[in-house]
Order: C-alpha cells, then sequence, then structure tokens
C-alpha cells in the first residue's frame, strides 16, 4: 500500500516552479499575442459563443455555425466564460480566443505541479516532471490554438480532478471528496473527453491504491454527485435532442481513431510528445517504464496503458501526466546516478547527501550533472519554441484570409454554397475552420461540428474532404465528377494559394480563369475566388 507523505512546500521549490511557469508562458504566449487570428482552428467555438451572446446567453437547440444544423450540444462553460468577458470588457471574441487559450495552457504548469507533488516521492522528481511537462510538445501545442479555449480549461480542471481522486484513494479519506467533486463538475461542464479520462484516472487508483468498499462507495458519491450537478446542462440537452447526441461525437470518434491492435503497436513505438528534433523527452518517459517496472511502482506504467488503449484520441495528451513523472524518476533514479556514483549508490539508485546540503543544491552537485540538466532545460525549450513557432507560421489564418472572409461577408448572398480547396488536412485546415464563422457562408466540405451530428457519416464527410482537395492539381472537370459524386451543388471556388505559409501554383486557378463556365471574381496573392456561372 503507497501512503505517501505531501511534500511540504519550501521557498526554492516555489522559485523553480514558478520560474519553469514563467519560460512556459513565454513560449506559450510569445506568437498568439502577435498573431492576426487565434492559431489554428476555433471557429466553431467562436460562432457558439457569438451564438451565446445573441441568444442572451441562454443555450440555442442549434449552432448557427455552417448552417448545417449543428446541436448546441458542446460543454458551454468556456463559452459563457468568454461571452460574458467579451460583454465585459469590451474586447472581441476572436481576441480573447486568441490569448485566452495560450493563458489557460500556462496555469496547466501549476496544476501538474500540484499532482506531481502528491504522487512522487521526492522534491527532486516533482521539479524534474514539472521541467519535462512544461516542454513537451504535446502538453500545449493543441491548446494554444483558438480550440484551446476548451481544451486547456478543460485539461487544467481535468488534472486536479485526477489529483483529488488519487488522493481519495491513497489516504482513504474524506476530506478530498468535495475537491473530487467539484473539478469533476467543472470538467464535465468545459470538454467532453476530460470527464472520460478523470474517469480512466480514478478506476486506475481505485483498482491498485484502494480495492475497498469505502473506496468504492466514496467513488459512487463523486459520481453521482457529480451528474447531479451537471444536470441542468445535459438533462436540457438531453430533452431537447435526445440521448444520441451525447453518442454522435463517439461514433465520430471512432470512426476517426486506430484499431485496438494498431494502438497497441503504437503504444510500443512510444512516439507521443510531437517532439520535431530528437525525441528526448519521449525517450525519457521510456526509460522512466523500465525504472518504475524495477522498483515494482506498477501504477505509473499501467494509468499510461489504460488511458491510450481505452480512449486513445484524447490519450495523447493525458498519458502525459505519467509519462513526465517516470522520466523525472528516471532521471533522478537512473541517469543522476550514473552521472555522480561519488554521491549515489548506482546500484539502488540512493542519495548520499552531503552533511549541510539541501535538496536543491544536492540535486545540482557535479559539473556533468549541471550539462545534462541544463540540456534538458535547453532543449525543451527549444523544442517547444520550434513547434509553436510552426504551428503560427503553417497552420493559421494570415490577413490575407482575413481580407478574403470579408470579402465573401460583403459580397456574396447568404445562401451561397462555396467549396474550399487549401491542400491542408481536413481535421487540421484553418480556412475551412474558420471560413463558416467569419465569412457566414456555407462551406461544403468544412468537416470541424459534424462529429456532433448523429448520422454516422463523418467519416464519408472527412473523404469527400480530401477527395476535393485532389482537384487543386486538376482541371475543372474534377470540380464537377466531385459534385456528382457527392451529390453537393456548390456556387463558388475558394483556392487558398499558400500551403503551410509558403505560396503554391495550383493548376486548377490555370484552369479556371480560362474556362467559359467559371468568372474569376476575387484575387489576391493568397486567395483567388471563382463564381460558378450557372
Amino acid at each position: 500500500m503507497n501512503r505517501k507523505i505531501t511534500q511540504k512546500n519550501d521557498p526554492t521549490m516555489i522559485a523553480i516552479i514558478g520560474f519553469i511557469t514563467l519560460i512556459g508562458a513565454s513560449i506559450r504566449l510569445l506568437f498568439p499575442l502577435s498573431a492576426v487570428a487565434p492559431l489554428n482552428d476555433g471557429g466553431l467555438f467562436y460562432a457558439m459563443t457569438r451564438d451565446l451572446q445573441e441568444n442572451k446567453f441562454v443555450i440555442p437547440l442549434y449552432t448557427s455555425y455552417n448552417s448545417d444544423f449543428i446541436p448546441f450540444a458542446y460543454p458551454p462553460l468556456a463559452f459563457y466564460f468568454t461571452g460574458l468577458l467579451a460583454h465585459i470588457s469590451g474586447w472581441s471574441v476572436l481576441d480573447l480566443l486568441r490569448i485566452l487559450s495560450p493563458i489557460f495552457s500556462v496555469l496547466t504548469i501549476p496544476a501538474f505541479y500540484l499532482l506531481s507533488k502528491e504522487m512522487l516521492g521526492s522534491k527532486p522528481q516533482t521539479v524534474i516532471a514539472v521541467l519535462v511537462f512544461a516542454f513537451i510538445p504535446s502538453t500545449f501545442d493543441w491548446h494554444i490554438m483558438g480550440g484551446g479555449v476548451t481544451r486547456s480549461p478543460g485539461f487544467i480542471f481535468a488534472i486536479l480532478a485526477i489529483r483529488e481522486f488519487y488522493l481519495v484513494h491513497n489516504t482513504r479519506e474524506n476530506t478530498h471528496l468535495p475537491g473530487a467533486i467539484l473539478f469533476s463538475t467543472l470538467s464535465v461542464y468545459t470538454h467532453p473527453e476530460a470527464p472520460v479520462h478523470i474517469a480512466l484516472s480514478a478506476i486506475t487508483f481505485y483498482m491498485l491504491l484502494d480495492r475497498s468498499i469505502k473506496g468504492l462507495g466514496r467513488s459512487i458519491l463523486i459520481a453521482s454527485s457529480t451528474l447531479i450537478l451537471t444536470f441542468p446542462w445535459w438533462g436540457t440537452i438531453v430533452s431537447h435532442h435526445g440521448v444520441s447526441v451525447f453518442l454522435a461525437p463517439l461514433s465520430a470518434t471512432s470512426q476517426d481513431s486506430l484499431g485496438f491492435g494498431s494502438r497497441v503497436f503504437s503504444l510500443v513505438g512510444f512516439q507521443f510528445t510531437d517532439e520535431l528534433f530528437l525525441n528526448l523527452a519521449a525517450v525519457l518517459g521510456l526509460l522512466g517504464v523500465a525504472v518504475t517496472l524495477a522498483r515494482k511502482q506498477y501504477m505509473f506504467v499501467l494509468w499510461l496503458a489504460i488511458i491510450f488503449l481505452i480512449e486513445p484520441r484524447g490519450g495523447r495528451l493525458y498519458i502525459m501526466l505519467p509519462h513526465a513523472m517516470m522520466a523525472a524518476i528516471a532521471v533522478e533514479k537512473l541517469i543522476l546516478p550514473g552521472l555522480k556514483n561519488n554521491f549515489f549508490k548506482f546500484e539502488t539508485g540512493q542519495v548520499i547527501e552531503k552533511k549541510n546540503m539541501n535538496w536543491a543544491d544536492n540535486l545540482l552537485e557535479g559539473t556533468m550533472t549541471k550539462l545534462v540538466l541544463g540540456y534538458i532545460f535547453l532543449y525543451g525549450i527549444m523544442s517547444a519554441f520550434t513547434v509553436t513557432n510552426v504551428i503560427n507560421s503553417k497552420y493559421t489564418l494570415r490577413p490575407l484570409d482575413i481580407q478574403a472572409f470579408g470579402w465573401v461577408k460583403e459580397n456574396t448572398s447568404l445562401n451561397s454554397r462555396f467549396v474550399l480547396l487549401t491542400n491542408e488536412a481536413a481535421l487540421r485546415d484553418s480556412s475551412s475552420d474558420w471560413f463558416p464563422a467569419l465569412a457566414e457562408r456555407k462551406s461544403l466540405v468544412t468537416v470541424f461540428g459534424s462529429e456532433w451530428i448523429n448520422d454516422n457519416k463523418f467519416s464519408r464527410r472527412t473523404e469527400a474532404y480530401t477527395l476535393l482537395q485532389d482537384c487543386s492539381n486538376q482541371d475543372e472537370t474534377c470540380l464537377s465528377k466531385w459534385s456528382e459524386l457527392t451529390g453537393q451543388l456548390f456556387d463558388y471556388v475558394y483556392i487558398r494559394k499558400y500551403k503551410e505559409g509558403a505560396p503554391v501554383d495550383l493548376p486548377l486557378i490555370r484552369h479556371l480563369i480560362i474556362s467559359n463556365n467559371y468568372e474569376l471574381v476575387y484575387n489576391t496573392d493568397g486567395v483567388a475566388i471563382f463564381r460558378l456561372n450557372q
């Protein structure tokens, strides 16, 4: 039975965590502060926030996004917060989505510190775990985007709820029940995947740390209380749309996720960190798997495996919690003993501390130790900065996009139907995501939001999107065949001349210019728009 005593905070610990958080904040905020729009995605959430504002903060039946009759069933807390803040402050919703997402992402760092402080056995391990967590790209890359306005606070509440569940089952005391209920409730109101991973983590902790009847009763109490406190929202949604509205995202996820066998294969590959250079954090985590298994600390490995194998889509994010902690264990128990064998017993990984030396001085004792820890720190900054730069330069709207959306809004009829050719991926296409929200016109191939339509056609929509993008390198007959195959009629062809931040020469544009069936109505260095002659 694992009954750790909570580590006490000290000024050195707080200063180090504060410094790491400050560096993490600088990386997360640098590009969003200078961008003209939220990084990458967020169009659906922008539209839903605006819908709430226009409906006097009463949840409408459907969102206006893309005129698709998408049920307004997404957890609404972040939309309420953003909409009310915009109303009070006078800031635009667009600017708030751009800034709030990375700010929320910064707060995941101290939240993770609170969790790791409880679960790890030493202050050095906690500091190293926070250092690794703060700079692993997969812990923040999708959270500093516009869509991070729900993902980031959902992750914060999930981390805090997981911490409370761990304490509930590790201490077997009732004092942490209110915290578990509070943060679980907030997670349900914020993000659809967060409660799933809280539940998976809670089950893991109960099975490995508790297994008592009273512990089961505490879990049931937390779950039932959470359901009751969130009933005003989900009860209303079910009364309007039925239970099937919550089954739709599950169906979409199953169509967009790896099969179980592929998940096992991916788990063995252990590439979850989204690092662009040396997969240093991944290697440290894998070493941590070996060290924790050797030390019979099975919880971290089982926790990671259960999360990813059961819910792989969001699992890549949530496995970073045990991953970062195992990486810290590997550094302190395996790597540092090898560097400081004059102060450690290498075979046991135990510190032989010098007298009158505190934990921080002992951690940094020795030249090689300083060099290795310094390298991990600097590499983490470089890796994180590069990822944010790529998101900003390759997957984010440019002024040319905003200008084109404005022209569409001002110069086309409300019932106009557009096909967008951007040569991007269906679920990583900022133009496709933001066009319905900012141009306020129908995009026939936008996939975003359709996961909430319970028609089992999510994969067909992504296939239609991909098929259309292939027309960029063909002539107008490709567009006609696409229309016949999908049964969708369009009025305008919107072609983006940039891919991943670089201009591209597309044969389709040349063919449409000389075609009698199309008229070029808008043309800049970045976007060309053709109207189909009826």
